[in-house]
């Protein structure tokens, strides 16, 4: 899709428009959703505002109708229902839980695979928030893309677990660069990933040897520039970091203001003389074995030059098919 954007695209008024100061028209978009062509009558005005990408189209072609036929339905609702509220709801996804091991640890095959593996995918507490994020940073809904990053950090209250390689690949495949979302990830792994932690895991262990060289690169690389780890998660530091801010959203952003304006911080204190769990951590950290160079899953260093071009394909070819399966089985019509 070409992108017709004006230098003042960033530039937009500090509320959505409404009826009430007469910034809100009459004008409706039929936007049709998913192969079935799901309907959906939307205020034109309201699409303009909260998408850059559609307001610079709709400068240049009829906004009478949108065709979407790659977006889910499901997805598109959940944007639906939080520009209705003005950016104030999104769904209440699951909270992200420990890794289930079983009994001793397991081997698996070179060529082993997973046999359904959009459902486990699609099973992930994160996958429909990152199919929403792609869509926002497909659309330039920046506000959209930062409060579901928000979501997905709050899917890992403690900070201190890691999500499944099925959404590392998801991120890593996808079409629609995420830079912001892989920065995060890759935070998330140099912080908590141990060679072990997918001991017990037959799915976890068969996707691992499918992430990409330059995923575990990165992940060493920040383990070896900071050694130690810090006493504040990165998000903690800065939550901005992660989202996609002008530089006066990101002097309005809610986490830029709370604690009297010292920013996002969470249970670390000077007076917590309880080091204990830090020490714990530390002590893991540094005496993994599959923290090093020598122990990146399935290949050595020498060989992390090399690119997997095979699950790209293979990528590619199930997002086809949960495409052709799943979306759009539902058919009707809602006007916002």
């Amino acid at each position: 899709m070409a992108r017709n954007k004006g230098s003042n695209r960033d530039v937009r008024p500090d509320r959505p428009p409404s009826f009430t100061d007469k910034t809100l028209s009459n004008s409706i978009t039929k936007v049709y959703v998913g192969p079935d062509r799901e309907l959906y009558l939307i205020y034109t005005d309201l699409l303009r505002y909260w998408s850059n990408y559609l307001d610079g189209e709709f400068d240049v072609s009829n906004s009478e109708t949108l065709d979407l036929p790659t977006v889910s339905p499901a997805v598109f609702r959940v944007f639906l229902d939080w520009m209705r509220s003005d950016g104030d709801q999104l769904p209440k996804w699951s909270v992200h839980e420990p890794r289930q091991t079983y009994g001793e640890p397991i081997k698996v095959g070179e060529n082993e695979v997973i046999k359904d593996r959009v459902n486990y995918y699609h099973s992930q507490p994160e996958s429909e928030a990152l199919e929403c994020y792609m869509f926002a940073i497909d659309f330039e809904i920046r506000q959209f893309q930062n409060d579901l990053f928000d979501s997905i950090l709050e899917m890992n209250p403690d900070g201190n677990l890691v999500p499944s390689y099925s959404i590392i690949l998801k991120v890593w495949q996808a079409s629609t660069p995420a830079p912001l979302l892989r920065k995060y990830l890759v935070d998330v792994f140099a912080r908590n990933w141990t060679y072990g932690i997918d001991a017990g895991c037959r799915e976890e262990l068969i996707l691992r040897k499918q992430v990409p060289a330059d995923f575990w690169l990165s992940v060493l690389l920040l383990r070896d520039e900071h050694g130690e780890i810090d006493d504040y998660p990165p998000w903690d530091e800065d939550l901005c970091q992660y989202h996609n801010h002008t530089d006066e959203e990101q002097r309005s952003c809610y986490w830029q203001n709370i604690n009297g304006g010292s920013g996002y911080c969470t249970d670390y204190t000077d007076d917590d003389d309880d080091d204990s769990m830090l020490d714990e951590y530390e002590s893991d950290f540094i005496d993994d074995t599959g923290v090093y160079a020598d122990e990146v899953p399935g290949r050595e260093l020498s060989r992390m030059e090399e690119d997997d071009t095979g699950p790209v394909k293979m990528e590619a070819e199930l997002d086809h098919e949960h495409n052709g399966s799943d979306i759009g089985e539902t058919s009707g019509s809602l006007t916002i």
